[in-house]
């Protein structure tokens, strides 16, 4: 449980359940609308090449530190309620997995409009990457994923009281809220109060003082 935590362990906790929604709060103002027409999207990018550069580095920034806030909630979830945990946990890590190779997607499609190819070929392209097996997958992974072990973290949390309760309501919300497709930063931000609610909680718990045999085994 948290008491148990060590302080830097801790402090990694707190930074990546704060960076990840900050981050994503940034991708979602700083890129482009969006749009489900890949012609406007690419017109979107093309006026605005650097913010959509900026959007999808704090985005995959964002999913990095998103990897590390999902195995700490994993960590609280214990008990006899572990299986939350255990599996949501290990369902959210997949989907963020996906989230990461949906950036690199998008990494390309700023390459290419940065190294002005044409249009007409980009969106053909697009179409064909969209209907690709491999593509559906990966947005299943992220969609499915990330939504399905966040509710099932949330429950875990909600049952084990490690953590207030309600801190499992802002959890589902931004699950509700990605469904929704409401913008990224406004569901960013209600991560960002859930998050932020657990760092808080974090922080509050007395810190176990490391002994000689602790530094032994972690040498």
């Amino acid at each position: 449980m948290i008491g148990q935590w060590g302080p830097l362990r801790r402090v990694g906790v707190v930074v990546a359940l704060l960076a990840a929604p900050v981050c994503f709060i940034v991708q979602g103002l700083a890129g482009p609308a969006g749009s489900d027409d890949t012609r406007t999207e690419l017109n979107q990018i093309a006026a605005n090449v650097s913010g959509a550069g900026l959007a999808v580095t704090a985005g995959l920034v964002g999913t990095i530190f998103m990897v590390p806030a999902l195995l700490a909630l994993t960590s609280l979830v214990r008990t006899r309620h572990a299986v939350f945990g255990d599996i949501g946990g290990g369902i959210a890590v997949a989907g963020a997995v996906g989230f990461a190779a949906l950036w690199g997607v998008d990494m390309v499609q700023i390459t290419l409009v940065e190294s002005h190819a044409d249009t007409g070929q980009v969106v053909a392209a697009w179409a064909s990457l969209e209907a690709s097996t491999p593509m559906s997958l990966t947005l299943v992974l992220y969609i499915g994923g990330l939504s399905l072990g966040v509710v099932l973290l949330a429950i875990g949390l909600w049952r084990c009281r490690v953590v207030p309760r309600l801190v499992a309501v802002p959890l589902v919300a931004f699950v509700v809220a990605n469904a929704m497709n409401l913008p990224t930063a406004a569901a960013a931000g209600i991560l960002l109060v859930a998050f932020g609610w657990i760092a808080g909680c974090v922080l509050r718990r007395p810190v176990r003082a490391e002994t000689a045999s602790d530094s032994r085994v972690s040498a």
